[in-house]
């Protein structure tokens, strides 16, 4: 049985941290292309891997004329949503809602525009376990080193989640599970995890995360995330061990271009 998926990749011009970012010139290509391109061919590409049928189309979703010109201009897919909507989640549940509803999707998958080193192969283990599970949500994880500078850091986001079957018990900018113990034998078993901004949707858990009001927990920790899990919607985690680094500041671009060519 063939199973349907969307990829859309929202893509902002007005970053408050780096206006014109999807635009930006990485090695000779915008960042929105890096991000679309390693989408593309997502079906072949899953195939490959996997040996399984999928059907799959790419779209960037954007508010800007200018975002909008160029990759029409390069012959990629576009939707244009103007509404003034608090992230990337709502603008895409309006893009599917607007434009693609008569897709029928199993699967709708959320890509970060500004994360120019993600694959198809990355994002694999998530798909697999959204698809084979019931759980209405599902998004993206690599092992941390829980010792590490980076896990006590509040720009990483931690997540927690069930070694039986993968669902994710709480997100945080604080350092969970926290290591009480330092010189327990425990560490040597455990795994700490980053959480990555890739999620998959149901159809239907799409529509209802995109119509809930901000929840408590995620005014607190301004992760949207926490709206899901407090409404009692189910997150399975899928695990990537590449080490991504995405565009945040102009700062980033080096090592990103760094990270491209090798």
């Amino acid at each position: 049985m063939t199973q349907k998926i969307l990829i859309l990749i929202p893509a902002r011009f007005k970053s408050s941290r780096f206006p014109g970012k999807p635009l930006y010139p990485l090695l000779g290509k915008t960042l929105v292309d890096w991000v679309y391109d390693h989408f593309a061919h997502f079906a072949e590409d899953y195939f490959k891997i996997l040996g399984e049928k999928i059907e799959a189309k790419t779209f960037v979703v954007t508010d800007d004329e200018r975002i909008e010109m160029h990759l029409r201009l390069q012959q990629r897919n576009v939707l244009r949503v103007d509404d003034d909507v608090p992230s990337g989640t709502e603008r895409i549940a309006i893009a599917y809602d607007r434009f693609l509803k008569t897709e029928n999707a199993d699967l709708i998958l959320n890509v970060q525009g500004d994360e120019p080193l993600l694959m198809a192969s990355d994002v694999v283990d998530l798909i697999q376990k959204h698809l084979s599970s019931q759980t209405e949500m599902g998004t993206l994880a690599r092992p941390m080193d829980g010792m590490g500078e980076e896990f006590y850091d509040p720009n990483k986001v931690k997540v927690v989640f069930s070694q039986v079957n993968h669902q994710a018990l709480y997100f945080s900018r604080a350092p969970i599970p926290y290591l009480r113990d330092k010189n327990s034998e425990n560490i040597l078993d455990f795994k700490w995890y980053h959480h990555i901004g890739v999620y998959s949707f149901k159809p239907d858990a799409l529509e209802k995360l995109s119509h809930m009001p901000l929840s408590k927990l995620e005014n607190l920790e301004k992760l949207e995330q926490l709206r899901a899990l407090e409404a009692g919607m189910k997150i399975v985690v899928g695990i990537t061990h590449k080490a991504l680094q995405g565009v945040d500041h102009l700062h980033d671009i080096k090592a990103v271009e760094d990270l491209l060519k090798n």
